[in-house]
């Protein structure tokens, strides 16, 4: 039984990863909100699925960060290689690639403290933002604590609203 259940999983996440998973990442580098992303897509998907995966990759690629910046290292990458014995007997191997360690500097990201605001005082925050910049802060699942999001034109645009809405 458990053989039927790891194969229904199996096919299950190779199904999300041709129908959808890669436009979702390809979508969420191009800082997408999660309803734009929602829209695009011509299969349906789960908004939550949508949401992890957007999620994950933003923190893959070091657009979100859960650390601080100088603490931060991005991963390895890993692959598994096939490799055949001097008898003909085949087997995996697993390699890991080196990114070259590349480390995050403070002056590229912006600290957000959204995961640690209750709802309704960050409702009353993101409302000085346009729509598109308002749901796309809203479709990250923010954690509950400090986290860091790269400075592109984007992501300064909303903190320039921001910090106008403040003062």
């Amino acid at each position: 039984m458990q053989e039927n259940s790891y194969f229904g999983k199996a096919l299950a996440n190779f199904t999300r990863e041709a129908a959808y998973a890669a436009a979702v990442r390809h979508l969420a580098e191009e800082e997408y909100s999660l309803r734009d992303i929602l829209d695009t897509l011509t299969y349906p998907a789960p908004e939550e699925a949508v949401r992890r995966i957007a999620f994950e990759h933003l923190l893959k690629t070091g657009y979100l960060l859960e650390e601080e910046p100088e603490s931060s290292v991005r991963e390895a990458d890993e692959e598994f290689v096939l490799e055949e014995g001097k008898y003909g007997k085949k087997s995996y191997r697993r390699v890991v690639k080196d990114k070259g360690g590349d480390t995050f500097s403070s002056e590229d990201y912006f600290p957000c403290d959204f995961g640690l605001l209750d709802e309704e005082k960050l409702s009353r925050i993101l409302e000085s933002l346009p729509g598109t910049e308002r749901e796309f802060l809203e479709g990250i699942p923010w954690k509950r604590k400090r986290m860091y999001i790269k400075k592109t034109p984007k992501t300064k645009e909303i903190f320039r609203h921001l910090k106008a809405g403040t003062d």
